[in-house]
């Protein structure tokens, strides 16, 4: 009975502190990345741990060890050792892949949100999982709309909130690896998530009955929705403007202009119709801001969108329009100032709060535009100014190098 050997041994490395572990789970990972049941999950687990498979179980504990110190009774407790639960969940998740269920999917996209090692960030595992995991997805049915199925209304939503996060999984590792997205629009027919996808229908004050520093259910919807949202923006412009094909033929300004003023356009349409619990201003005492990682997201889909017109103008220089050029790189001047804006406006609850595993290549991404603009000025006062902003940007990430396991990544990959 190898399954059973595996659980209890994953129930041994964490114990006696497996409950505190699940609690923490879902305070502050799962409001904003609800890829489980919770109702579902918590009654097979008050029964007996040995009903959760053995992937998602060190999964679920191995993620949470993270925020060890929000639990009180944890606090002064020796930490369990995160990375052999990650090591029995890595295995456990490629024996399930014979036979997969949604929760080898689960387990997976949890595994995935682990922080990367600066000095050896493994692109080709991840990127390589990633497209695993994806092409499970579609064997299970993830891609199809299931409202029509003979399946319970909970397993509808859970179906569709998987769904999601394997786009969003795949358009933000297609971002930052440089790769082009595995989901085509084509064969992708799950609809837009809505308020009645998600499980958890309890007051907010349910979140934070253990005390301070939960997540907030409510908040945590609407921003796994935006997530969404950006996602599809996100890989349209990768599949549009950095595909192959767009690559080779897309090369002219008006060419990536015709294409990128009407996503430049989405994207600003996203931010303008934000929900106001959303912005990155908003903080609530004793909880922690789950929009960082969705603003830092926007700013790099921004940044990587800019920098295809950045290219064209300086690999067709003659004939571009003057007037045109300068308004442009004024834009871009702007909107160099809002990123390194942005990022020193991250406080302690924002950074504290659960960011989705690309936040360290996301930064990477903001760094080298700022180079690039850099690089590209046009007059040494220009220069001068954007020397400015690369330095403040780096130094806002030092002072916080310590809130967030990003960071590191960030600041050692630029």
């Amino acid at each position: 009975m190898q399954e059973e050997v595996d659980i209890d041994n994953i129930e041994a490395l964490a114990h006696p502190h497996g409950p505190a572990l699940v609690n923490l789970y879902f305070r502050i990972i799962h409001p904003s990345f609800p890829i489980l049941h919770k109702e579902v999950f918590i009654e097979k687990y008050n029964r007996t741990y040995r009903e959760i498979v053995p992937h998602l179980l060190a999964a679920v504990y191995a993620l949470a060890v993270r925020w060890w110190a929000y639990d009180a009774d944890l606090l002064l407790e020796e930490k369990v050792d995160e990375d052999a639960l990650v090591r029995i969940a890595s295995q456990s998740v490629q024996n399930a892949m014979h036979h997969p269920r949604l929760n080898t999917i689960q387990a997976g996209l949890l595994l995935l949100q682990r922080g990367r090692d600066a000095s050896s960030a493994d692109n080709s595992w991840t990127w390589s999982f990633t497209a695993s995991l994806i092409g499970l997805g579609q064997h299970l049915g993830l891609h199809l709309d299931c409202i029509t199925w003979a399946i319970p209304e909970w397993e509808k939503g859970l179906r569709r909130r998987l769904a999601w996060a394997l786009f969003i999984q795949d358009s933000f590792s297609a971002m930052v690896f440089g790769r082009p997205c595995l989901i085509s629009m084509r064969d992708w027919a799950v609809a837009p998530l809505q308020t009645c996808d998600f499980s958890e229908n309890s007051p907010d004050e349910v979140a934070g009955r253990d005390g301070g520093g939960s997540s907030s259910i409510e908040n945590g919807k609407l921003l796994f929705m935006e997530l969404a949202k950006l996602s599809t923006i996100t890989a349209r412009v990768l599949q549009q403007l950095y595909s192959v094909q767009a690559l080779a033929t897309v090369t002219e300004p008006q060419q990536v202009l015709a294409l990128g003023k009407p996503l430049g356009n989405d994207l600003a349409d996203l931010l303008k119709n934000l929900p106001p619990n959303l912005n990155i201003e908003n903080l609530q005492q004793g909880r922690l801001c789950l929009s960082g990682f969705f603003h830092f997201a926007l700013q790099a889909t921004t940044a990587v969108l800019d920098r295809r017109m950045l290219w064209a103008l300086q690999r067709s220089p003659a004939g571009v329009d003057t007037q045109f050029a300068q308004i442009f790189r004024t834009a871009l001047r702007q909107r160099a100032y809002n990123l390194v804006q942005l990022v020193s406006q991250l406080q302690p609850e924002h950074m504290e709060a659960f960011w989705f595993f690309a936040a360290g290549s996301c930064g990477v991404i903001l760094g080298c535009f700022l180079a690039l603009l850099r690089v590209t000025s046009t007059t040494l006062e220009e220069s001068d100014e954007l020397k400015g902003l690369m330095n403040e940007f780096e130094w806002q990430l030092r002072i916080k190098v310590r809130m967030g396991e990003w960071v590191l990544y960030t600041l050692a990959r630029l």
